[in-house]
């Protein structure tokens, strides 16, 4: 019993807790964006551009949000990704 009030006040922490609360919503919807996705467009497609895009997400985002410096490796990165992204959504078609 003293376990589970343990468990109950985590939770009850977690989600008054805006800092947990607004990433975990934010990646839960994500993860219906990713699953709509693998409706429209075939798995081979869908995936790597999903995953190329998560990436490309979290550096811009860490760039504006945490003032992180955006370097020139990760600049190059950013356009070696996106032109794999281009590339693959033009072979779908």
């Amino acid at each position: 019993e003293k376990y589970l009030v343990k468990l109950f006040l985590k939770l009850k922490w977690l989600l008054l807790n805006l800092q947990f609360l607004i990433p975990f919503l934010i990646n839960q919807m994500g993860s219906i964006v990713y699953y709509y996705v693998l409706t429209l467009y075939p798995i081979s497609i869908a995936v790597p551009v999903v995953n190329a895009l998560t990436l490309v997400i979290t550096v811009i985002t860490g760039h504006f949000l945490c003032d992180d410096k955006l370097s020139a490796r990760q600049a190059v990165g950013l356009i070696t990704i996106s032109t794999g992204i281009v590339l693959c959504s033009l072979s779908h078609k």
